[in-house]
């Protein structure tokens, strides 16, 4: 069946962009104006009559003409219903001109039938089946009133192989349609289950960062209300407070920029990721980064080293460079071992310039670092999980929409590089 999927949708018209119904009646017209074709044929070898004739080629002109209208997508409805008077119309005149109302009235009512079904709107699905078997059953009236209308078939077999013959040629609606359906089916299973995986991946992706940002949170808050519980009761000396109040100042910027991260990711869940980019320089920018996390990489023992040439020009969303680089340095501070060197480095591509973040700390995973090169996330189990947080996952979207790529570099001995890049021309 898979193998005539191409052609049947070549035939009825892509889904979605056409219904099911539309598929359906696209497909009913194209083949019964094909019937006329092949009688047309069978009309001129056998040099039958004109009126023969004619009637097989106004068949054909009448049903390939309503299926190219259909391609229109224009009057549908309309279109349908005229398709629908045509089924209900042509079939008995076949009957009549073949000789006999009995032998093709069993089948091809049937056949008009399961065809008007499918391609009418459900709401007159109800009328249309009632006019149809009310017209068998005229057909099946005319066939006892008037015998000398029915076909006289010479024996047994010849009937058989009149009925046979019909089946066959009818047996393409059922076919074409049948086949329709089922791709249009599957290509609607395949959606939900696209979307149940979306789901599925946005719901764990939530859980795993409020788990984090609450864990982020937890710390800092215990902290700060043991301080204040000491202070309160009087049982924490001026020196002790001191210290505590240090530690809790070297929590506060992580906490802080966590805070922010949250509340960026909450607007962007409400109101989208829309990029505005517009040319710029990256001096002044990076200067404001690197000074907002100077007291940070102080704390931590950390010295920051920007090689970034300030005239570097890019085309990109501002405010996005910002969060990227904010996110990235704070991460990079964050799982750097103590006395060692935070870079800033860049190297230019074609029609792009690539920055780097490297720090020296605990390895990442080649597992890990293979899944983000492929996904944007971090794995939430082993030294990875540490790293994982709405920071990287806002630079992965951010990147993203201002056409870029976010990778991680493992190559160099001892150091991690998180690597970007980002357009510089429009």
């Amino acid at each position: 069946m898979r193998s005539v999927e191409p052609l049947i949708n070549k035939i009825a018209g892509e889904y979605p962009a056409f219904s099911i119904n539309e598929r359906a009646a696209r497909l009913v017209c194209f083949y019964t104006g094909f019937n006329f074709l092949v009688g047309l044929v069978v009309v001129l070898l056998l040099q039958l009559s004109l009126n023969f004739l004619v009637f097989q080629v106004s068949g054909a002109a009448l049903f390939f003409g309503m299926y190219y209208l259909l391609s229109s997508k224009k009057y549908v409805q309309q279109i349908v219903i005229v398709v629908v008077a045509l089924l209900c119309t042509t079939f008995p005149l076949f009957w009549f001109n073949a000789g006999g109302v009995m032998g093709p009235a069993l089948v091809s009512a049937v056949v008009i039938f399961y065809c008007c079904f499918n391609i009418v709107s459900p709401k007159y699905k109800l009328t249309v089946s009632v006019v149809v078997l009310l017209l068998a059953v005229f057909t099946l009236g005319l066939s006892r009133l008037y015998p000398q209308w029915v076909i006289a078939y010479p024996n047994t077999n010849q009937a058989y192989l009149h009925y046979f013959l019909l089946i066959v040629q009818f047996s393409g609606y059922f076919i074409l349609i049948e086949a329709s359906s089922l791709y249009c089916y599957r290509h609607e299973q395949q959606l939900v289950n696209t979307k149940n995986e979306e789901l599925a991946k946005a719901n764990e992706a939530k859980l795993r960062l409020f788990a984090i940002i609450s864990h982020d949170l937890r710390g800092p808050m215990a902290t700060l209300k043991a301080i204040l519980n000491s202070v309160e009761e009087g049982f924490s000396t001026p020196e002790k407070t001191q210290r505590q109040l240090a530690h809790l100042k070297t929590m506060m910027t992580p906490l802080n920029n966590s805070l922010n991260n949250l509340l960026l990711w909450s607007r962007l869940q409400l109101d989208g990721l829309n990029a505005a980019p517009e040319q710029f320089t990256t001096g002044d920018i990076l200067e404001e980064e690197l000074q907002i996390a100077a007291e940070q990489a102080t704390m931590a023992g950390v010295t920051l080293s920007n090689r970034i040439l300030p005239d570097t020009r890019l085309y990109a969303d501002v405010n996005h460079f910002r969060i990227i680089f904010r996110n990235l340095i704070a991460n990079a501070i964050h799982h750097a071992r103590k006395g060692t060197v935070v870079e800033l480095l860049q190297q230019p591509a074609t029609g792009k310039m690539i920055f780097m973040v490297t720090n020296e700390g605990v390895r990442i995973p080649e597992t890990a670092v293979a899944a983000f090169n492929q996904t944007g996330s971090l794995p939430t189990t082993g030294t990875a999980s540490k790293r994982t947080g709405l920071g990287l996952q806002l630079c992965n979207n951010f990147v993203k929409a201002n056409g870029g790529n976010i990778w991680i570099d493992m190559t160099q001995d001892a150091k991690t590089v998180f690597c970007f890049s980002l357009n510089t021309e429009a």
